[in-house]
């Protein structure tokens, strides 16, 4: 989440002082070559140990699977909404880049902080509630500009929606863990994909609208109501205790 806020803070800057997309996509490139060249020590160091998980034979997707994964494709289709047009329609109020160009670098800050705060407050929370009610606050985000309509209300989604989208990500991920009981793999190849799919319909449904926010009305709107749904389905069903050892040994 620094580098995503690095990246926008460049992009912005390159808006600012008047540099068109290709000399953007030169910096952009320096960017991504620093944090190559940061990350590869680290990545390659060291014997890779093989992990006692890695032995355990992934178990068939159950209904407490399925249901996460229809969840999580429901985050995708609600997380890309806002994360694609806001700076859009962000530049149709002012077209400025001075302003509406922080509309992204404040959804990056929000990620940020929501990360490191969430891993050190919400440690020993359950994944699956910490999940159902991140989907509320995102769907809040996603809502607010449907409502009113202005730069105020674009950034109050940036901050609810890139606020809990990476939230929701570590606590999805944990809840995969928990339902596979150490061996998420496969559970998590299909959050993935569902997730893809959510994304990819998003911005494909928005593109059928003739102005920017007019488009965003109907998509957002059943962006909510999925998001809505799929938090109540994470905070009431009941908790399914996981796979013991002995169970799994037997499937």
């Amino acid at each position: 989440m620094v580098w995503r806020l690095v990246t926008v803070l460049v992009t912005l800057m390159a808006a600012s002082h008047g540099l068109g997309p290709a000399e953007a996509w030169i910096a952009l490139g320096v960017v991504a070559a620093g944090v190559t060249v940061f990350a590869w020590w680290p990545l390659t160091r060291g014997a890779q140990v093989e992990s006692a998980q890695e032995s355990l034979r992934p178990l068939p997707l159950d209904r407490s699977a399925w249901i996460l994964v229809g969840c999580y494709g429901a985050f995708g289709f609600g997380y890309i909404i806002p994360a694609t047009f806001i700076p859009a329609v962000a530049r149709s109020l002012v077209n400025d880049p001075a302003v509406f160009g922080w509309t992204w670098p404040l959804f990056g800050l929000a990620a940020a902080i929501s990360t490191i705060t969430v891993s050190a407050v919400f440690r020993f929370a359950v994944p699956r509630k910490v999940a159902g009610w991140s989907l509320v606050v995102m769907a809040v985000g996603v809502l607010v500009p449907i409502v009113h309509m202005s730069l105020a209300s674009l950034v109050i989604s940036a901050a609810c929606v890139g606020g809990t989208f990476m939230v929701m990500t570590m606590a999805g991920v944990q809840e995969a863990r928990r339902i596979a009981h150490g061996a998420p793999a496969k559970l998590v190849s299909a959050m993935t994909a569902a997730f893809a799919i959510g994304q990819f319909a998003g911005p494909i449904l928005v593109s059928t609208g003739k102005s920017p926010s007019q488009a965003l009305i109907a998509p957002s709107l059943l962006a909510v109501a999925l998001l809505l749904v799929s938090a109540c389905v994470l905070l009431l069903r009941r908790v399914d205790p996981p796979l013991s050892d002995s169970a799994r040994t037997k499937t």
